[in-house]
């Protein structure tokens, strides 16, 4: 052995670097885990197959590919990072989060969004009025803001009197990094002075900024016949120094664009569990919009929208009895609800005002928790509890300096009707000032909350899955945890976790904040240890349920552990995933 400078190196120095190699060579190389950035296009039509571009990095390929609904199906094409996703005929819109797989681990999940109407991609260049790519409007285009200074515009023709719908997906469910705008333009022909040239102007005629989180949203009515520019430009959800239209390979987008049927929302905004129908709310909508709910069995979220509408809500299943407000549950007539109750309801005009009353007992606690701006709505809702003899009891305003969700707890003084009464705290009204109310008197509940989502045990080696057990409204017992759906060969030890306290339960919902993913977990105060049969276990992956069971004389608590997405206006998931390598 020789070296660099070609001198021969001592024997017992080759020998022991020989030696020192050995457990290096003979060690298995594992793969790593895919990483994936985003999806694109980011979407597809019912009933299609499309091919897409995960965007990351993949050691191995093929991966196989993991939905959390069925409806759709995606396998690895022969080019590294390319899929082909199959969507069924029937399969429900909106979001379905993927997760890529192989022998070293999963990615974390990633959104994919079914739509109804035929799909496009962006055809450039586009990023001037002149260049506007023609298009019909009833149509979903998959593009990117590709550059700095990046515009993209699209031109399509409009009758008087019809109203074009053009919603953006981008920041809030896709968690690109882009706080986008989008204009409706008028077109003018006129000519030129100066070369007699016939030249076609634009006016601004609507533009929206922030409509769902930080992507806009635009019901606009044409006031004439003939074309129009639509124009989409952006600026970097992380404000920073530069002055100016932001761009990049991150900033992928959905536009939708339709003059037909829009689902912009439904009543009830959430559904109790026998719930039959529902109320479809948005633009160019047969009225009365009233559909069916599809049984959902043990489905948390129903997925609602017509198929010859763009446009779908989640409603989430169960809880309390669902109630949507009158449209005269004014303080002076108020709404009368039993507890436990949730209700949706919608400031109808400016300075509407809904009252809710219900019997209340001297000493019985009371709390009210509201969700609208963590749906995507713009109501900033004021909350406040009276009692039998008119005075406030409590009020609030926002939950946070970033949440304008408020929730409060009281004691109810005497017995007696009691009012809980919501306003905007601007006097705004209209179809999307909808919000949702719950009342309940709180009892002593818990969570769990994991830091990961995805997690890798070997068959030589222990694997400490960390967690968090947070007592809610005064709940400080021990849980019992237990994990479900465990591969072959592989066991949880025993685990007791005491929950640690926390303040009351949170009303869930898509988060409204502007960077996403709410705030820190709390630190984990419980390890949850999986071990593998070298001789019973089978290498590959899978989702995993992790639960936590607290029983008394009253009944039985089940809770499932979930981890945050971190994505604006998106909540937890509870699909946990863990790789067994040999």
């Amino acid at each position: 052995m020789k070296s660099s400078y070609g001198q021969r190196l001592p024997t017992p120095f080759c020998r022991l670097l020989s030696w020192a190699l050995l457990p290096v060579l003979a060690q298995p190389l594992l793969a790593a885990p895919p990483k994936v950035n985003y999806f694109f296009p980011s979407g597809g039509q019912r009933g299609q197959t499309a091919t897409i571009t995960a965007a990351g990095e993949f050691s191995n390929w093929p991966v196989q590919i993991w939905s959390d609904r069925p409806g759709l199906s995606a396998t690895s094409e022969a080019e590294k990072g390319k899929l082909k996703v199959t969507i069924a005929a029937d399969a429900a819109p909106g979001v379905y989060w993927l997760r890529l797989f192989g022998s070293g681990g999963a990615s974390s999940l990633r959104p994919f969004i079914v739509g109804t109407l035929p799909e496009l991609d962006e055809i450039e260049p586009n990023d001037s009025p002149s260049k506007a790519m023609p298009t019909d409007a009833k149509v979903t285009i998959n593009g990117r803001l590709g550059k700095s200074g990046d515009e993209d515009c699209f031109l399509m023709s409009l009758t008087k009197g019809q109203t074009l719908v053009a919603s953006l997906q981008a920041n809030s469910v896709l968690a690109s990094p882009l706080d986008a705008v989008l204009q409706i333009c008028e077109t003018s022909p006129r000519t030129d002075s100066l070369t007699q040239q016939t030249v076609t102007e634009a006016y601004v005629a609507a533009q929206n900024h922030d409509a769902i989180g930080l992507d806009p949203q635009i019901a606009f009515t044409a006031r004439k016949d003939g074309p129009h520019l639509l124009r989409l430009f952006a600026f970097p959800s992380e404000p920073n120094s530069t002055i100016g239209f932001a761009g990049g390979e991150t900033y992928v987008y959905r536009l939708t664009l339709t003059t037909g049927g829009f689902v912009d929302h439904v009543l009830p905004l959430a559904l109790s569990k026998d719930a039959a129908q529902a109320q479809l709310a948005g633009w160019n909508l047969p009225q009365p919009a009233i559909i069916d709910v599809p049984p959902g069995g043990d489905e948390a979220v129903a997925w609602l929208f017509r198929p010859d509408a763009a446009g779908v809500w989640p409603a989430p299943r169960g809880g309390y009895a669902a109630v949507v407000a009158a449209e005269n549950s004014a303080p002076s007539q108020p709404h009368q609800v039993q507890l436990p109750v949730t209700i949706s309801g919608r400031l109808e005009s400016a300075n509407d005002t809904d009252a809710f009353a219900f019997s209340g007992t001297k000493g019985q606690k009371v709390r009210v928790r509201t969700a609208a701006g963590s749906l995507g709505f713009p109501t900033d809702l004021t909350i406040a509890l009276i009692d039998a003899v008119g005075q406030v009891v409590a009020e609030q305003d926002d939950a946070g300096r970033d949440d304008r969700d408020p929730t409060l707890s009281a004691t109810i003084a005497a017995d007696g009707q009691q009012r809980v009464v919501v306003r905007d705290l601007a006097g705004r009204g209209g179809l999307r000032m909808v919000y949702r109310l719950s009342i309940d008197s709180p009892e002593p509940d818990f969570e769990l909350s994991l830091a990961a989502d995805s997690f890798v045990l070997a068959a030589d080696k222990p694997l400490e899955i960390p967690l968090t057990a947070t007592g809610l409204e005064g709940f400080a017992e021990s849980v019992e945890i237990r994990v479900l759906d465990l591969p072959a060969g592989v066991a949880a030890e025993p685990l007791n976790v005491q929950a640690t306290g926390g303040a009351s339960g949170q009303e869930s919902g898509r988060r409204s904040r502007r960077r996403g993913g709410g705030q820190a977990a709390a630190p984990a105060n419980a390890k949850l240890i999986l071990k593998a049969d070298p001789a019973a276990i089978q290498p590959g992956g899978g989702p995993i349920r992790i639960e936590g069971r607290f029983k008394n004389d009253e009944g039985e608590l089940v809770r499932v552990a979930r981890f945050r997405l971190g994505l604006p206006l998106t909540d937890k998931h509870a699909a946990v995933w863990l790789t067994v390598t040999k």
